[in-house]
């Protein structure tokens, strides 16, 4: 009671108001409160919201430095890729520039030889041109005596038929243009033929291709007068006029016939049996209507065959010489190649040996690569599991998980009490909670991202040690092919020097068979090939030195 009367004493005695009054006053209070709350609210919120912003502009900052870091260090990975990529650039260029070298050398004893063979084509396409020329000034000479063989005829016809021949060097063209003016003013006319192609070796004697008619019923005739019984009854041939203006050629003149006169009796040889009467010496030549009697074996002709055998046997030897001494060309460049080879086989030895060894050390980068991003991978799938599923979220798991994430560069603090981020459910979390998780999660596909590039750069490194090996060994069988070609070489050389002195041989039995003959058949007196022993002095004598003779006894010294 005492207690109740002193707090009676002490409390204020409240006022009565309405009910009206009354609720307006509490609502008041009630607003004052509420207002108060709210002033409360907001200064915490901006205090939050001010530290949340501090702490976002430290994580950037953080998160700018470590991305820096990152990139720091990928240049100087790419600074030492690219040195060591440099390096294989100059060892490479260095080999290269081995080859071709090599490369140019074998240019340089093709272009040798092909200049060699192009002197050679060059020295036969001269004699070539010559013997063209030869024949082309032979044929020009044929055709010259051709015309002049027509206009003496023509001449002769012009003498018969009381014209006048033109004077002068004419062509056969004046004769043709003024015998057809002749035969037009007598009231021949002629028919016009249209002219064919023909050879220009052939073109002279079918130069008049309708004058046969002509010419056959005017070639008795003495004057202009008897042209129409001539034509009438037809004429025979002008005497002297053995070649017709027809579109033949002139009428050829009979040949000789020959008969080889054996001295065993009368009994005459054809001449296209003459193989089988080779002791004949004498020939029955039957020209026209007369006899004459020649040698089957003429001196001047035998003498200018031997020459010419000498000639052919200096040349083959000559041939011969030269043959070797490519061969002995050939044989040094071949003893070079080998030299070369061994030497370049010496070099590439240790060459290869590196190559091997870099290509190994390189597999065993790109295994360790292969092994660090499966470990990422792993790292990065498990943080993501326990991330998404806080109820497997264990200690011991988690335990496993901050060593690796140690290597990062993360907060520390925040990594200590990451085991209770991931534990709490995505909910609870607070936004600086999820801000770290999210910057582990991007740690570690940077993480993944570099060991991938390092494993692919890896891979490239390995490709590339693959193509040097490659080249390194595909050497080896250049080098055997170009000594493989370089014996082929030499064996075909000795062939062509076997193909020369084989005709050699042949040349020395040819004018051994000559110089038979002309002892033989000839009877000549005729001078030794080679060197001879006199008979009486039995000196030496040297070529063209000493005579045998006709009746084959010799050698003699002049």
């Amino acid at each position: 009671m005492k207690r109740r009367a002193k707090t009676a004493a002490e409390t204020p005695p409240k006022k009565r108001l309405c009910g009206k009054a009354s609720q307006r006053e509490h609502l008041d209070q009630l607003h004052l409160k509420a207002q108060e709350i709210l002033e409360v609210a907001c200064a915490q919120r901006a205090t939050f919201t001010s530290t949340a912003e501090a702490k976002g502009r430290q994580d950037e900052v953080e998160k700018l430095s470590l991305d820096a870091a990152q990139q720091r260090h990928v240049r100087a990975q790419e600074q030492l890729a690219s040195a060591q990529s440099c390096l294989e650039q100059a060892r490479s260029a260095l080999e290269a520039a081995q080859r071709e070298a090599e490369r140019v050398e074998q240019v340089a004893l093709l272009a040798e030889k092909q200049a060699k063979e192009a002197h050679q084509q060059l020295a036969t396409e001269l004699q070539s041109s010559e013997l063209r020329r030869a024949a082309a000034e032979e044929q020009a000479r044929q055709r010259q005596t051709q015309e002049n063989v027509m206009i003496f005829k023509l001449k002769s016809l012009f003498s018969q038929l009381g014209l006048e021949s033109p004077h002068g060097k004419q062509g056969v063209d004046c004769f043709i243009d003024s015998l057809q003016g002749f035969l037009a003013d007598a009231g021949y006319p002629l028919r016009k033929v249209k002219p064919c192609p023909i050879p220009e070796s052939e073109a002279l004697p079918q130069a008049l291709p309708e004058m046969p008619e002509a010419m056959a019923s005017a070639s008795s005739a003495s004057s202009a007068s008897a042209l129409p019984s001539a034509v009438e009854g037809g004429l025979p041939a002008v005497p002297g006029d053995a070649c017709s203006l027809s579109a033949t050629p002139m009428a050829e003149e009979p040949k000789p016939v020959a008969y080889f006169l054996q001295a065993s009796g009368p009994a005459a040889v054809p001449e296209e049996k003459a193989e089988c009467a080779p002791n004949a010496s004498l020939i029955l030549v039957m020209d026209g209507g007369g006899f004459r009697v020649q040698s089957s074996f003429p001196k001047e002709t035998a003498e200018a065959r031997q020459r010419e055998l000498r000639n052919e046997i200096k040349d083959a030897e000559l041939q011969v010489e030269e043959k070797r001494q490519e061969k002995k060309r050939h044989s040094e460049a071949h003893l070079k190649l080998l030299a070369d080879v061994e030497k370049q086989e010496e070099a590439a030895k240790p060459v290869l040996r590196e190559v091997e060894n870099d290509l190994a050390k390189a597999k065993e980068s790109q295994e360790a690569c292969a092994v660090e991003v499966t470990k990422a991978q792993q790292l990065q799938e498990s943080f993501e599991t326990l991330r998404e599923n806080p109820e497997k979220a264990k200690p011991k798991a988690v335990k496993a998980l901050k060593g690796p994430l140690q290597q990062l560069a993360l907060d520390e603090k925040q990594l200590t009490s990451l085991p209770e981020s991931l534990a709490k459910k995505k909910a609870k979390r607070t936004p600086k909670e999820r801000k770290f998780l999210v910057a582990v999660t991007e740690a570690l596909q940077a993480q993944v991202r570099a060991r991938r590039d390092l494993q692919s750069k890896c891979q490239k490194e390995v490709y590339a040690r693959e193509e040097k090996l490659k080249a390194v060994a595909a050497e080896g069988p250049v080098r055997a092919k170009a000594i493989e070609a370089s014996s082929k070489g030499i064996l075909e050389k000795e062939a062509q020097i076997t193909t020369a002195e084989e005709n050699v041989e042949l040349c020395i039995q040819a004018l051994k068979d000559h110089e038979a003959k002309m002892t033989s058949v000839g009877k000549m007196l005729r001078f030794n090939s080679w060197s001879e022993s006199c008979c009486i002095c039995c000196d030496e004598l040297p070529v063209d030195s000493a005579a045998t003779l006709g009746c084959g006894h010799g050698w003699y010294c002049p």
